[in-house]
């Protein structure tokens, strides 16, 4: 039987096997219990490679299949935009209208998400806290106008350009 360790794990704990697999167990948890405060630090545009956290963090938010779980959400977002108001519900509200006026950028947004270009960390955390911040246009009290310029500045930020 091998004792052999996956590489990103040798990477991120200097290949020290069952001990590293402890570190590498910590880090996970430690990111998990910041990964509101480091999804914040990413999308202000700190760097993934100035600590582990950081790096753990933006290989979530970049990973293929956060991307297509983000896509999907934008898709039931707009779908529940397009549908009457219930009267009760346990979702948090958004304004429909708003979601109604920019449906177009948010659906190009999703179509760039499931694409196979690579995206920047910085991009996926303002995507993430355009979706689920409730400070931000979609839920807060910003305008038409102001939600177009934070999903053209998040789909913006995803590219290598």
């Amino acid at each position: 039987m091998s004792t052999a360790t996956p590489s990103h794990i040798d990477a991120l704990t200097g290949g020290e096997g069952g001990l590293g697999r402890l570190r590498v167990l910590g880090l996970r948890m430690k990111v998990w219990w910041s990964k509101d405060q480091l999804t914040r630090a990413l999308a202000r545009g700190e760097s993934s490679t100035d600590n582990r956290e950081l790096a753990l963090r933006a290989g979530q938010l970049t990973a293929k299949s956060t991307r297509a779980d983000v896509a999907s959400s934008i898709d039931e977002l707009l779908e529940q935009a397009r549908r009457v108001k219930p009267v009760l519900s346990s979702r948090v509200p958004f304004d429909r209208s708003k979601v109604r006026a920019v449906k177009g950028e948010f659906s190009e947004l999703a179509v760039r998400l499931r694409s196979d270009a690579p995206v920047r960390a910085q991009g996926m955390a303002r995507v993430m806290l355009l979706l689920t911040d409730p400070e931000k246009p979609l839920y807060g009290s910003g305008t038409k106008v102001q939600l177009l310029h934070a999903i053209i500045d998040a789909t913006e930020r995803l590219d290598w350009s």
